[in-house]
């Protein structure tokens, strides 16, 4: 009774703490900094917007993981039908989120109108930029959630002795090496297309980036 207890204090906490760890990166101050996304590693919420962003690739991870456990590595599963009814659920909860979320979006897409009733040039450039923005925001969100709800894949592959913290600390430098190439290629990207390198503006990113991180990495271990 007490594992159980324990292990649903913690499936709530780790929600929550995955629930907002979008958060930080709607602060003031990131938004007035206009923060390059590589450099906060956020690139998705900038672009869809942290509300239909979350709702994706928090749905995608757990069908992804789902499908990881019950048909690639056949885990124990109670009850497959109600198993589905519950992943049902969840959709529908999660479609209705991103449809409020949607709504509320919908409203950064609307623009003035000129005199005559109709746009001008510069709204709709700038329609159609917002436009392309949100749509590579969802499809950026989807690719977050298939990726997420695998990243514990190599961990089945591992040695049965690998576990723990000895886990999360080769996941830790993992995740280290890829930001670090990431950040390289896209720097070099940059000066051959004849962009500025963004700084990493370390003042005003720093904090809610750490505060990001540290809630993610919270999530991940419960």
């Amino acid at each position: 009774m007490i594992d159980f207890a324990i292990g649903i204090v913690t499936a709530v906490g780790s929600a929550a703490a995955f629930g907002s760890f979008g958060v930080p990166i709607k602060c003031k101050q990131i938004l007035d900094a206009k923060v390059d996304p590589l450099a906060y590693q956020f690139y998705k919420s900038l672009k869809a917007g942290l509300g239909i962003a979350q709702t994706t690739w928090s749905a995608l991870s757990i069908f992804v993981s789902f499908i990881w456990g019950a048909f690639v590595f056949h885990e124990p599963i109670k009850s497959l039908p109600l198993s589905f009814v519950g992943l049902f659920l969840m959709a529908l909860g999660m479609s209705g989120l991103g449809y409020a979320a949607q709504q509320v979006a919908a409203n950064v897409f609307k623009t003035d109108k000129s005199a005559e009733g109709e746009q001008s040039s510069p709204q709709k450039a700038l329609l159609a930029a917002k436009k392309k923005n949100f749509v590579i925001g969802v499809v950026l969100a989807c690719c977050i959630g298939v990726t997420n709800g695998s990243f514990l894949v190599p961990l089945k592959y591992a040695q049965k002795d690998v576990k723990g913290i000895i886990y999360v600390l080769s996941f830790g430098i993992g995740a280290a090496l890829v930001t670090l190439t990431a950040g390289a290629l896209y720097a070099i990207g940059c000066k051959l297309i004849g962009r500025p390198v963004p700084s990493l503006q370390v003042r005003v990113a720093s904090g809610p980036a750490l505060l990001t991180g540290a809630l993610w990495s919270t999530a991940g271990r419960g």
